[in-house]
């Protein structure tokens, strides 16, 4: 009998967290096509800012990219490669939330059988931040190769495009460069996914924190205007810890494929090469632009998380 109740209790216990992985893969997928609907178009114009020639510019600035963007190739030049990111979204953010969730859930039983509260400490939000966003990158660098490969192709409504698509291009990238070249900018992402993430999340919990204390409140019953400005926050927290990785992982993911020179090979000699030619400066070209997309993207991204989690606990 002893030994069928530990046996039911076990099969509680797997059956429960198996419940609880699906309910953060759910909440993630909704919350990333949040993400990328909110925040594409800008999105586009970072990453023309970021990898365009810097001794031959094409755009003085985000206005005028999107006035050359519109002009040129009318308002679909701003959603060029969407369909990456889309199509990868349920894998990105299922991984990325379901990897964050995995890890929660760990360090709180480990704080448990440590007799210590099972509430996290804000440096291990920030750490299970990390560890999502390291394990995110298996899935987060080729899309993102794919996507930053097509937003910077320049052609108007009229003009076949170079590529048709994401699954065009990684047929092309195969045949040319082989799977290395769909692996291509993976370590700089790796970087800029652990840093960014373990701001992303240690940034947000201590934001819905603290104004959960200033509207006396739990924070699991926060009010979703309260949610959205956390998610901002968390944002810019983002982006600001990991921008010049962001501008690297661009520039060598933007070179051309099939056999052609590459002028960005790695991290550290592509940093060395854009201070050299342009200035640290050029490590935060497209900032302002990304912290303007970033406002409303993350802030949509951790509302839609944390509401689809309500109603899946409900």
């Amino acid at each position: 009998l002893w030994s069928s109740s530990m046996s039911q209790e076990s099969q509680k216990k797997e059956s429960g967290a198996f419940v609880n992985v699906l309910k953060s893969l759910t909440a993630g997928t909704v919350a990333g096509v949040a993400q990328v609907i909110t925040g594409y178009p800008l999105d586009t114009v970072k990453i023309r800012l970021q990898t365009q020639d810097p001794k031959n510019p094409k755009f003085n600035g985000a206005l005028d990219c999107i006035k050359q963007t519109l002009r040129n190739e009318g308002p679909r030049g701003f959603f060029k490669g969407m369909s990456s990111p889309i199509a990868g979204v349920g894998g990105l953010n299922a991984v990325l939330f379901g990897a964050y969730g995995f890890a929660t859930r760990s360090l709180s039983d480990s704080n448990v059988a440590a007799g210590k509260p099972r509430q996290l400490t804000i440096s291990q939000v920030a750490l299970a931040g990390s560890f999502a966003g390291i394990v995110n990158t298996i899935i987060c660098s080729p899309v993102e190769m794919l996507k930053t490969q097509l937003q910077i192709q320049y052609n108007n409504p009229n003009e076949p495009a170079k590529y048709k698509g994401p699954m065009d291009l990684a047929r092309h990238i195969m045949k040319t460069d082989g799977a290395s070249g769909l692996a291509r900018g993976i370590v700089s992402c790796t970087w800029r996914e652990s840093i960014a993430n373990g701001a992303f999340y240690g940034t947000f919990e201590f934001a819905k924190r603290f104004f959960a204390r200033r509207e006396g409140v739990d924070p699991s019953k926060l009010q979703a205007h309260w949610l959205v400005l956390s998610g901002s926050l968390a944002g810019i927290g983002y982006w600001t810890s990991s921008y010049p990785l962001d501008v690297i992982k661009s520039r060598i993911q933007s070179d051309p494929f099939g056999g052609a020179p590459r002028k960005y090979v790695g991290v550290v000699q592509t940093a060395k090469l854009i201070i050299a030619e342009e200035g640290a400066a050029a490590l935060f070209k497209g900032y302002a632009t990304c912290i303007a997309r970033t406002i409303p993207a993350a802030g949509a991204t951790f509302l839609a998380y944390e509401m689809t989690m309500r109603a899946l606990n409900s």
